[in-house]
């Protein structure tokens, strides 16, 4: 089922992204941090039946993420690393671009690219950790339970991506009045994670030639200190 769950969240956020003229149509750079936030959905969703299976989270009206309103330098400095991840891709050059978790916000409040997340997704990013706020609606799960509900999460993790491989540890998974038991966020749980995560990525991306071009010259991801650094590699 987590796998499911996994399929339903892709599907949905790509044709959300389609409305919005998501893709490489856009820009190569649009369709990377699209990829990256379908996955870090994905990562979410599969966390979530955990969540789910344990203690019936939802409830009956959506929870609206708000984000503070950011300054025309913060904006700015969000679309200038947007804009050299873009370059970079498009270019064929190897470079180095951080993301704090000011940036994703702000790129999330502000472009037109990422509408569809907005009020569903919230960033933090500290010791080298990111948190994710999430809201959607239940039935996006494929769960069994009430349909009509919406589910309202955080997550807690650390993420490196190098060589076509993800390694995700899940360090907490919480909803408003309950947060995961650490016993059943175990190393044998990330391994497992780990491997479905890994195979949902290389499906999706096989699927799509154009992803995987841009995935291709994706050298390395990881959450280091406060940011987000994307690492583009020449072919």
């Amino acid at each position: 089922m987590v796998e499911h769950a996994g399929r339903s969240l892709i599907r949905e956020v790509q044709s959300e992204g389609e409305k919005k003229k998501l893709g490489c149509a856009r820009g190569c750079g649009i369709a990377t941090l699209a990829t990256i936030g379908t996955l870090l959905i994905v990562c979410a969703g599969g966390s979530l039946l955990y969540l789910y299976v344990v203690h019936r989270a939802g409830s009956p009206e959506p929870v609206y993420l708000e984000i503070a309103t950011p300054t025309v330098g913060e904006v700015r400095i969000a679309q200038l690393q947007w804009l050299r991840l873009k370059d970079a891709l498009a270019q064929n050059r190897e470079e180095r671009i951080e993301f704090t978790a000011s940036d994703l916000n702000a790129l999330v409040a502000q472009q037109i690219e990422f509408a569809a997340a907005r009020g569903r997704v919230r960033f933090t990013i500290a010791d080298s950790a990111m948190t994710l706020e999430l809201s959607g609606p239940m039935h996006l799960l494929s769960l069994p339970g009430p349909k009509q509900r919406w589910y309202d999460c955080a997550l807690r993790f650390t993420l490196d991506y190098e060589y076509e491989q993800f390694s995700l540890g899940i360090l907490e998974v919480r909803t408003s009045g309950w947060k995961a038991p650490d016993w059943l966020l175990t190393p044998a749980f990330d391994t497992w994670f780990n491997s479905m995560f890994t195979r949902r990525f290389q499906e999706a991306t096989r699927n799509k030639p154009a992803n995987v071009r841009v995935w291709k010259h994706i050298k390395q991801i990881s959450v280091d200190q406060d940011k987000l650094v994307v690492t583009t590699q020449r072919l």
